[in-house]
This record gives C-alpha cells, structure tokens and sequence, in this order.
C-alpha cells in the first residue's frame, strides 16, 4: 500500500483503511459540501452539519471517530464544539479548520487535543485527516 500522505485527489482510500465516521460542522454551504464530497471520494463515512445546534446532536446521537468543524458557526466558533464533544468522548479526533493563521486559536485547539489547519485545499485537509487517523481504532462501526 502506498504511503496515505501522498494520495492525489483521484485516489480513493483503500479497501485496507477502517470505515471511519467523520462529521463535518461547516457554515459555508459550498465549503460542506465539497469537504463531504472529497471525504467521501477517499471512502469515509460522512455525516454533515451547517449549525452549530445540529452539530451537536449529531454528536450526542452518533459520536464519529473524527469532528472536523470549521471556526465560524454563527453565534458560536468550532472550539466550542470541539470542547463539548471532548467532554462527552475525551478520545475523539478533532480538526479545527480556519481560512488564515490564528496564533491564539492554534494554541487553543491544541490545548483541546485538537489539529488546526489552515485549510487552503481538499488535499491538504485529506493529508491531516489520514495523518490524525493514522493508528486510531474505529469506534464508530457501521450498523
């Protein structure tokens, strides 16, 4: 199997890689969209989420391996998320997405356990995706 950080777009994930469950959080209709797409196109599961409320009870009802949420939801920020749903599932993986760097939000995802990534393409966001998964257990099995 070829090395998972240096799959092209094109590529999909193997049949050798968990069938993980990620949910995405995004405001940006356009932004979800592609993100779920892409995801899906690499072999994840995807549940999506455009507020911050239904994000939330998607958590509640079905706790994914990995958030992957972007700063701007509305009233409340991603780290807000990322902090509920550490409480209730301290071992889930966490993306915290921004369109430009942010010293002071970096340092607070990482002290939430979480990545942050400065999201400037799809490709970058499936090499962190592979990277963080990279190890973990599925927790979330298809039913």
């Amino acid at each position: 199997m070829s090395d998972p950080l240096t799959l092209d777009s094109t590529r999909q994930v193997s049949s050798d890689y968990p069938p993980w469950l990620v949910l995405v959080v995004e405001s940006d209709p356009v932004e979800l969209r592609e993100t779920v797409s892409v995801l899906r196109s690499f072999g994840y599961r995807v549940s999506a989420a455009s507020r911050f409320e239904d994000g939330k009870r998607m958590l509640a009802s079905t706790p994914p391996d990995l958030l992957i949420t972007s700063v701007k939801l509305g009233a409340y920020n991603g780290l807000h998320l990322i902090v509920r749903a550490h409480y209730e599932h301290p071992d889930m993986a966490a993306i915290l997405t921004n369109e430009a760097p942010d010293s002071v939000l970096q340092s607070e995802a990482e002290r939430q356990h979480a990545t942050y990534l400065i999201k400037q393409s799809n490709q970058d966001l499936i090499r962190v995706v592979v990277r963080v998964l990279e190890g973990r257990s599925v927790t979330a099995l298809p039913s």
